[in-house]
């Protein structure tokens, strides 16, 4: 990451700035995660913005100042960055009304001001940062009918954030969330019954939630239903529909439609095929903070489509969708390592970010690393190990890895 940093790469600098935030890899250091994610946000990376406002929120490495806090989400909100958007509106519930008057507001049976109250101490804004007390006042404001409390809540269901995980509570909240009028929890629940979490799979009831979440405003459920069209899951399968919603969402701000839409644009599946106007989104997805993003933008770097082959950018840009949690970045990355294609050639690189990717559910990284094994490439040959990892492979639908499982047998 620091290297990344180094040579200009604005996701590169935010990813270590949240590392120095959380002392990950390096000494934790305040002062110098705010000034990485400066570099972040100077050099147009809508998350470096974003994060950096979260920290003239909480006076973390800078001068506490609110209006700082707004103008930094309103730049990454501008920039594609939903998770900044939403905390500006968390920000304009608190701010709007006197602490004091919200908990009595509260105490009187006001749900909207348990939820004020909840996402003052959910962020730690104007009083000390306190999830218990949070979790409570969410659960009041949701038991009151105001849905955006059950929206919040479900967060930490789902993500056993400081909780035992539930999806079934996930699942509770988000339904109460939607039937409120909250298109977010409609386009949560819609995941929920895609992936069959807390509640039985069903392609159709997803699609159904999905397009109640994009018909109420939220981007990511035209993203999440432009995918269901184009997979033709729980829908007819349509890639001119699925264009048209990831177009909505990408004129929203949300910047994975964005780079859903550039593939769309990369393949010419329900638009005229463009490598340059797929560039051109996927660069916008890259700034908005999506690994996808990066990762697509740099394979065209890579392969000289759209853009004017440079391994030097792409091995820069795959960096940034790999710390971004892409694992087709790591994957790459891993690639241009082992040939030596716009970085030093490191077989220790590239086994090390195969295993990351592998380790991620990325079939092809599988194959690869029972390769370092099987050939003893910069780690000890074990074949053992190779067999299992091509068995993997396999699982995971590559056919390359099945070849090499069924010779080892």
């Amino acid at each position: 990451m620091q290297e990344a940093c180094d040579n200009g790469n604005a996701i590169g600098c935010a990813a270590l700035g949240v590392a120095y935030y959380e002392g990950k890899g390096v000494k934790q250091d305040n002062f110098k995660a705010t000034e990485l994610l400066q570099k972040a946000c100077d050099g147009g990376a809508a998350i470096g913005c974003g994060l950096l406002g979260s920290a003239y929120a909480r006076g973390n490495g800078v001068k506490q100042d609110d209006f700082k806090a707004m103008e930094l989400w309103q730049k990454a909100c501008d920039g594609g960055e939903g998770v900044s958007c939403r905390l500006l509106r968390l920000k304009e519930v608190v701010s709007q009304d006197d602490f004091e008057l919200l908990q009595k507001a509260c105490d009187d049976g006001n749900p909207e001001a348990c939820y004020g109250l909840g996402v003052a101490y959910y962020i730690g804004e104007g009083v000390r940062k306190d999830s218990a007390k949070a979790r409570s006042l969410l659960q009041k404001a949701c038991d009151g009918g105001y849905a955006a409390g059950c929206t919040l809540l479900e967060k930490e269901y789902s993500k056993g954030s400081g909780i035992k995980q539930d999806d079934l509570k996930a699942v509770e909240l988000w339904k109460k969330a939607c039937d409120g009028g909250k298109a977010l929890g409609c386009g949560l629940l819609g995941n929920a019954y895609s992936k069959g979490a807390g509640v039985k799979q069903d392609n159709f009831k997803a699609v159904e939630l999905w397009k109640k979440a994009c018909d109420g405003g939220e981007s990511l459920g035209c993203v999440l239903l432009g995918d269901a069209y184009s997979k033709g899951a729980g829908v007819n399968k349509d890639n001119f529909k699925s264009v048209e919603l990831w177009k909505k969402a990408c004129d929203g701000g949300e910047a994975f439609g964005c780079a859903l839409l550039g593939n769309a644009y990369s393949k010419g599946a329900g638009v005229k095929q463009d490598n340059f106007k797929a560039v051109e989104l996927w660069k916008k997805a890259c700034d908005g903070g999506k690994a996808l993003g990066c990762t697509l933008l740099g394979s065209a770097y890579y392969e000289g489509k759209g853009v004017k082959q440079n391994y030097f950018k792409s091995a820069q840009l795959v960096q940034q969708g790999c710390d971004g949690g892409e694992f087709n970045g790591c994957a790459a990355l891993g690639a241009l390592y082992y040939a030596g294609f716009g970085v030093k050639q490191d077989d220790f690189k590239a086994t090390e970010l195969w295993r990351k990717a592998c380790d991620g559910g990325h079939a092809v990284s599988c194959t690869l690393l029972g390769g370092s094994y099987y050939e003893g490439l910069a780690v000890r040959k074990d074949l053992a190990r190779a067999k299992e990892l091509f068995g993997k492979a396999c699982d995971l639908k590559d056919e390359e890895g099945c070849e090499f499982y069924a010779k080892m047998q």
